[in-house]
């Protein structure tokens, strides 16, 4: 991976109205990301033009994110592919192509999204046509990764529009996560509608937290929300109860990695506890997710697949804190019940209680 750019950020004020930060497209033939490791003291962008250095911008977390590593994935496959002597049969293609899904999967944890772009290119590659040579799905393996990058803006769009409808009734927001610029092609998820609010002009105030053990809150949503003159304050994960019960959050919005048939959603750790306390304080709790994260053929969240590791806890914690020989519980996401749920935003509506739309779909 090379260093194409490096901005420091240090001495920028916040609240600085900036320039939108995009954090992957396809340059000139290969992906450019921005890398978080970097973050919040700089922007740097790293050219990655191989499945080799996607991967490792994977594992080392110089990106994550479930929606960005989606597109992440799409384009290593292409770039994987592209290493495939084209001299050989299909046969061995396609192996080569199931090798290198599993190889990039492994670099995150499982989610509907990733499996689901996975699916697509397998599909791609496994295409039978006498015509389709390795040239042709290389392709449109590039096609289609092209095409999900677009879909990610596409709908990133239409749920800001959808989730202001809810926006415009409150005038402080509480956000968990890193749900918005730092997560896709362009704003996604729960800063969407935030980001389309304050292009409608109206005069948002937006709470951050900050979401351990990365500090994805602090480090990435809070500097994006100020990079593009929204204001933002940052509150301790530790502090929420205190500040709700203070009167200051209208409502509250979560992003969801997979969402169960009956409502049920999957999210960073930490959005769980979020939800009983808004449920406590009555104040509105809404996720928002995009339908890529929907997965129907789960009944519930009990039927959602936790990872548990210590990755996690050991990007930041201080070496031998907690004592090395003390154990400690850690889960990347924890899976928030739909009666803690007011509404589910998607890029084609607003799902409310009890999500029947939802338990149709999947018995359909």
């Amino acid at each position: 991976m090379n260093v194409i750019y490096e901005q420091v950020l240090s001495s920028q004020k916040p609240n600085k109205p900036g320039k939108r930060l995009r954090a992957i497209e396809w340059v000139d033939n290969h992906v450019r990301i921005i890398d978080f490791s970097a973050l919040p003291d700089k922007i740097r962008y790293l050219d990655i033009k191989s499945i080799k250095e996607m991967f490792n911008a994977i594992k080392s977390m110089s990106l994550h994110e479930t929606p960005l590593i989606s597109i992440a994935i799409a384009y290593g496959m292409y770039l994987g592919a592209e290493e495939f002597p084209e001299d050989r049969t299909k046969e061995d293609f396609l192996a080569f192509v199931e090798k290198n899904a599993r190889h990039l999967s492994s670099a995150c944890g499982p989610t509907r999204n990733i499996s689901g772009v996975l699916d697509r290119l397998l599909s791609l590659a496994k295409d039978p046509a006498p015509d389709k040579n390795i040239c042709k799905i290389k392709d449109a393996l590039l096609a289609e990764a092209n095409r999900i990058l677009l879909e990610n803006m596409i709908a990133s769009k239409r749920i800001g529009e959808i989730g202001y409808q809810v926006l415009r009734k409150y005038s402080s927001i509480l956000v968990y996560c890193n749900t918005g610029d730092f997560t896709g092609a362009d704003f996604r998820s729960a800063l969407s509608p935030i980001y389309f609010a304050a292009e409608q002009g109206q005069q948002l105030h937006v709470y951050i937290n900050e979401v351990h053990t990365t500090t994805q809150g602090s480090r990435l949503a809070a500097l994006e929300l100020a990079h593009a003159g929204i204001s933002v304050t940052v509150i301790n994960d530790s502090a929420t109860a205190s500040l709700m019960a203070s009167g200051a959050i209208d409502a509250v919005l979560v992003s969801a990695d997979r969402v169960a048939s009956n409502g049920d959603a999957a999210s960073n750790i930490g959005t769980y506890g979020l939800a009983v306390l808004a449920r406590y304080h009555r104040i509105p709790f809404y996720v928002v997710a995009p339908f890529s994260a929907f997965d129907l053929t789960l009944e519930s969240g009990k039927d959602i697949f936790i990872e548990r590791e210590s990755r996690l806890i050991c990007y930041q914690i201080e070496p031998n804190v907690p004592p090395i020989n003390i154990p400690f519980f850690e889960a990347e996401f924890d899976i928030t019940p739909h009666e803690c749920i007011d509404g589910i935003i998607t890029e084609e509506g607003i799902l409310e209680q009890p999500f029947a739309e939802i338990r149709q779909n999947a018995l359909a």
